[in-house]
């Protein structure tokens, strides 16, 4: 895919640069002819390295968003660095947002980017082996990328399903299987659950509607309640619940855990609506981790899981 990507590049800057020009968002400068040249360069260069042996697992070629249609790519080897690029079903050519420039691995085991046009929405990443996998995941999101884990997307048969709108995966691994444990940094290793965690609402506090635009009639609802679970059943900050229904045949919401206490959980469940508001959720609802197939089905899981 990528040396389809280079010779569309090699397009780019030879014949197509006033169309990129033309149609580069009002926000995004619009590269320069030196900068259009680099980006074909250096992609190049990391292609060819590529094709070394090379002593690190996480150089390759990555992936995400929905793939085929629009999403990110990124090109990354030791020596040459990395190249950062948006592509959409709309464009035959990278958006003007792309961004290139030197790679280093810290012995934190943190991948770290420095950029030279300012593009980059991360800049510091953990290599995570998963399955047949391989992912790279922001630094600041993975907490997120636990809660998939520990939700049971590796349920899901369908790969397009999994995690590709989230997180970095290497190219051609698309539709490879997710099993096992991912091998994640040992500070974080301990927030994957051996079993899912069950919970049980306690409170229910206010709520705030927010509108999602002045002429719309979408609204987001957030409400405040706790949980009877806390640091001493392995809750943390930033955890993922299902809302389950009285009579355990679907889910019925989520929740993200804000605050945690020993015995107990401050969390938010958010949900949307357009014209009545539902009702809000009631104390003694159950709440779990993990999702059962039978919520979904083999070929859909939860939004957590795409």
């Amino acid at each position: 895919m990528w040396v389809k990507r280079l010779a569309i590049i090699a397009a780019t800057v030879l014949i197509a640069q006033p169309y990129v020009l033309a149609q580069s968002p009002s926000t995004v400068p619009a590269p320069t002819p030196r900068e259009w040249e680099e980006l074909r360069s250096r992609s190049q260069a990391i292609e060819e390295e590529l094709k070394q042996p090379l002593n690190v697992e996480w150089a390759g070629a990555y992936e995400s968003g929905d793939i085929g249609f629009s999403g990110v790519s990124l090109l990354i080897a030791p020596k040459h660095g990395f190249v950062r690029s948006r592509y959409s079903d709309l464009s035959p050519e990278p958006l003007p947002s792309f961004d290139f420039g030197e790679v280093s691995m810290g012995e934190d085991g943190i991948l770290r980017l420095t950029g030279t046009r300012g593009y980059l929405a991360s800049k510091e990443f953990f290599f995570v082996p998963w399955g047949e996998r391989h992912f790279l995941v922001p630094v600041e999101e993975i907490r997120a990328f636990v809660n998939v884990v520990n939700a049971g997307c590796d349920q899901v048969t369908d790969a397009r399903q999994l995690v590709s709108l989230k997180f970095p995966s290497k190219e051609g691994e698309f539709r490879k299987r997710l099993f096992g444990i991912p091998k994640l940094p040992a500070a974080f290793a301990n927030l994957i659950l051996k079993s899912p965690i069950k919970a049980v609402m306690k409170t229910v506090g206010g709520r705030t509607l927010t509108k999602y635009s002045p002429t719309s009639s979408l609204w987001s609802r957030t409400t405040k309640i706790t949980i009877d679970r806390g640091h001493s059943d392995g809750v943390w900050e930033g955890m993922y619940f299902f809302l389950i229904s009285k009579d355990g045949s679907k889910v019925i919401g989520n929740a993200i855990v804000k605050t945690v206490s020993a015995h107990s959980a401050d969390a938010e469940t958010r949900d949307s609506f357009e014209g009545e508001e539902p009702p809000l959720p009631t104390i003694g609802t159950r709440m779990t981790t993990r999702f059962k197939l039978s919520w979904f089905s083999r070929y859909s899981g939860p939004d957590i899981c795409s």
